[in-house]
């Protein structure tokens, strides 16, 4: 049975060995990415942002962050599965979770920076809302698209301080 918890510091080295194999198996790792794997709480959770855990009893088999961009904007981000639980809809989970979260934090939108070989991903991210965006002003070079889940009835995008 998979559950989605909050981020123990415990599970920091398995958080950043998830995300670190599919960014290198896509040829995807950046300095900016590395630098939030290897300090998820510096970089995340002490500015504000969140990461959650799909847990398959004590072990993690996939995560999830919600982080503030220096744009003043909330990011979906470092969002994965182990390839061996994939197919089983725990990105759905940890995707409604995320946005569960977002919500409550009272958002009118949340971003995500991606690229367009993740194709599996951009369909979950489709499927559940989210419609692409112009891929400019993001942190990553590989990110070719950008996409937006608007919470509210605002049909409006100003790119910055929500």
């Amino acid at each position: 049975m998979i559950r989605i918890q909050d981020f123990q510091e415990q599970f920091a080295a398995r958080f950043s060995q998830l995300n670190q194999a599919w960014l290198q198996e896509y040829d995807l790792l950046e300095g900016h990415d590395q630098m939030i794997l290897d300090d998820p709480l510096g970089y995340i959770r002490k500015k504000g942002g969140d990461i959650y855990l799909a847990m398959e009893g004590e072990e993690v088999v996939g995560t999830a962050a919600l982080f503030p961009t220096p744009e003043g904007e909330l990011e979906l981000g470092k969002m994965t599965v182990h390839p061996q639980w994939q197919g089983q809809g725990i990105a759905r989970l940890l995707l409604e979770h995320c946005l569960q979260e977002a919500k409550e934090k009272g958002v009118p939108y949340l971003i995500l920076y991606s690229n367009s070989k993740l194709q599996r991903a951009i369909g979950i991210y489709e499927k559940a809302g989210f419609v692409h965006l112009a891929p400019e002003g993001g942190p990553y070079t590989t990110a070719d698209i950008k996409m937006i889940y608007r919470f509210s009835n605002s049909d409006t995008y100003e790119g910055s301080n929500y």
